[in-house]
């Protein structure tokens, strides 16, 4: 089976592309309320996993149980990738959804991001068949194992370990030949040995790996959790700003009120006591009501 570099988009519909280590997209599937589980298993039938990739830098945490379900490296972007960047990694392809083009374009970014170490290998390889020294391994897996966290260097020179070895075990016999399988038995305990260790080494690189990258969407989390806690106590305070406001804008509009009423009030009294002047000055002259008062403006009018 192919080695892979799977992007996932995991939801309602979950969906994964898989890009093969020569950065060609080889399968792409959505699944509608199928889980995780049958995302891992649709991805399992498909090759072996180096890289499970996203395109959010803060992953949700099922990205992570996918990488882990197959003890890969994950791959996060420093950044989530914009609606732009995903149509110009998956230019000139069509994809049956959206969530397939995004999976897609997380998988191009993780090509993107380890294709210089690709190349590398790429390059040593060459060099190696050109002094007909290219070990029995394959291409693609030396860039598994390079991608899951072994050395190039260490990757081949256990290759040549488990080579001498084979060389020594097919010696022909001779006078010698205890001492020739006592060498060939240290060589083959040798390699295993060393294997054993390359191999534990690996498994730690990936767990530091792993950690780091909890740890980093841990912090994540911390600071948006912080940022809606500022934010939370930015309003309160704006909240107890206005509500001051409000309180000094009641107390002036209470101020006016009482400026109001107290000024009719005064222009009540002041009318009221210049009617009663009128009247006083009106009764001095025989005038005892408004008909009367009338009747006299009338007949001083006809008069004159």
């Amino acid at each position: 089976m192919p080695y892979l570099i799977v992007g996932v988009d995991p939801g309602t519909t979950s969906a994964f592309a898989a890009v093969d280590l020569n950065g060609k997209l080889i399968a792409s599937h959505s699944i509608r309320d199928g889980g995780i589980e049958k995302l891992i298993e649709s991805i399992r039938k498909t090759g072996s996993v180096c890289i499970i990739a996203s395109d959010k830098k803060v992953s949700p945490d099922s990205v992570a149980k996918i990488s882990a379900s197959f003890n890969s490296q994950l791959y996060l972007p420093a950044y989530d990738l914009t609606g732009q960047e995903k149509l110009a990694l998956t230019k000139g392809i069509k994809f049956n959804s959206q969530h397939e083009l995004d999976a897609a374009a997380s998988a191009f970014k993780a090509y993107r991001f380890y294709e210089n170490k690709l190349r590398h290998v790429n390059s040593v390889w060459r060099e190696l068949a050109e002094l007909k020294e290219k070990p029995k391994i394959s291409l693609d897996e030396i860039k598994h194992l390079v991608l899951t966290g072994y050395r190039l260097s260490d990757v081949l020179l256990l290759e040549e370990i488990k080579e001498q070895g084979k060389k020594a075990v097919a010696a022909p016999a001779s006078k010698s030949a205890p001492t020739a399988f006592a060498s060939s038995a240290k060589a083959r305990e040798y390699a295993a040995e060393f294997e054993r260790n390359l191999f534990a080494i690996a498994e730690l690189k990936k767990q530091v790996s792993r950690l780091s990258t909890e740890n980093q969407l841990l912090l994540e989390k911390i600071k948006s959790h912080e940022k809606g806690i500022s934010h939370k106590l930015e309003r309160d305070s704006e909240v107890r700003r206005l509500n001051s406001k409000i309180g000094r804008l009641e107390e002036y509009i209470s101020l006016l009120k009482r400026a109001l009423f107290g000024k009719k009030h005064a222009t009540e009294q002041k009318q009221s006591e210049r009617a009663k002047q009128i009247e006083l000055k009106l009764k001095k002259v025989g005038v005892q009501n408004e008909d009367e008062l009338e009747d006299l403006v009338s007949d001083y009018r006809s008069r004159n």
